[in-house]
């Protein structure tokens, strides 16, 4: 599956390369960005280097992760065709679900940068363009069976932000919405969830 994965973003790279010594420096900015606890609401996704080099190294990382979730809970999700992806930066969950052929129906991303999601549809397109002629870019309009939040409190500094996410959260558990919640296990994201 991953094999696939890293066909297309070497084919991607071809036609947006980046110079190695360059890639490595953001490479390890954004490492740096992702393990700090200051906030600076930098908006990575937005620049063109940095969403490249978060696409070509963090990327298919996070896809693994979530292959390896789904291995584990695919059976358990049961009916789960609609879904939305809180944080989806450049698609990434749908990318995993794409690979272990999840039949999905409806796809609702949302992330601070709509370019970073092109980007990674862009991506994803070349994986299964089925899959990437169903996502919807913003809330959705009716329930949803999951909802996945990848990433998204090690990214949030402000309360009341948090708060919102807290109270939805409750709200889905209400309408027996699965709820994924993956997180990097850094000292930003235990700060905002204590």
């Amino acid at each position: 599956m991953i094999e696939k994965l890293y066909r297309v973003l070497d084919d991607f790279y071809k036609i947006n390369p980046i110079p190695l010594k360059k890639l490595s420096k953001k490479v390890l900015e954004l490492s740096n960005y992702f393990n700090s606890i200051k906030k600076d609401n930098f908006l990575y996704g937005d620049d063109e280097d940095y969403s490249l080099a978060y696409l070509y190294y963090f990327y298919p990382l996070n896809v693994c992760k979530y292959l390896t979730l789904l291995s584990y809970f695919k059976n358990e999700m049961g009916d789960c065709r609609v879904f939305l992806d809180v944080g989806s930066g450049p698609l990434t969950f749908y990318t995993a679900l794409s690979l272990v052929n999840y039949p999905m129906d409806r796809l609702f991303a949302i992330d601070k940068s709509k370019k970073f999601m092109e980007l990674g549809k862009k991506v994803l397109e070349k994986i299964d363009n089925s899959i990437s002629q169903k996502i919807v870019y913003g809330l959705p309009d009716k329930n949803v069976d999951l909802i996945n939040f990848g990433n998204v409190f090690a990214e949030i500094d402000d309360e009341k932000t948090t708060q919102f996410l807290d109270s939805y959260i409750k709200y889905l558990s209400e309408k027996n919405a699965y709820i994924m919640i993956v997180e990097p296990g850094t000292k930003r994201s235990f700060k905002n969830r204590n």
